[in-house]
């Protein structure tokens, strides 16, 4: 009998304790306009998506620079205009007939201007983290949540206007 309540003892500890880190590091998926964008994860209590999440919606891949992002400190900005993100990407061509070896794809977000999409990345082992209100401020709107009402895994939808007025942008 004290055996037992001993280690029902330890485990409602635990999940007082130690539930909630478990809890906070449940990925959120984020969805843009319906469209997949990254994971979100709770930080210091602000809901966030990594760098590298964040470049691979733009630019295919997870390095900032190549997606045309530069971060700096605990800034992360734009490099300027890309004209090239609303146009379709380059798919591969066979070199002897020079015919298209796959299916044209054209990329869901654009940048429009250069600016600051950030000046607060959070960090977390060795990881850089984007604040999901910085996000939405880049796409020209606006995120507010209750986290209480968020549950463990839930998505979250944002909307945007297409070819907005922010410093991100949906394509069409």
């Amino acid at each position: 009998m004290r055996k037992t309540s001993a280690v029902v003892l330890c485990l409602i500890s635990f999940l007082l304790l130690g539930g909630s880190s478990i809890i906070e590091n449940q990925a959120h998926p984020v969805l843009i306009n319906g469209k997949p964008f990254a994971n979100a994860l709770t930080i210091n209590g602000v809901l966030a998506i990594s760098a590298e999440d964040f470049a691979k919606a733009f630019g295919g891949t997870a390095n900032l620079q190549q997606a045309g992002f530069r971060l700096q400190g605990t800034t992360l900005s734009t490099l300027g205009h890309v004209e090239a993100s609303a146009a379709p990407n380059t798919i591969g061509r066979d070199a002897a007939s020079g015919m298209s070896t796959g299916k044209r794809m054209h990329k869901p977000f654009v940048i429009t201007k250069q600016s600051d999409v950030s000046s607060a990345i959070l960090m977390k082992n060795g990881k850089a983290y984007v604040p999901l209100a910085d996000v939405a401020k880049a796409f020209g709107g606006t995120f507010t949540i209750n986290q209480g009402t968020l549950k463990p895994g839930e998505s979250i939808s944002l909307n945007f206007a297409v070819n907005g007025n922010g410093v991100l942008a949906v394509a069409h």
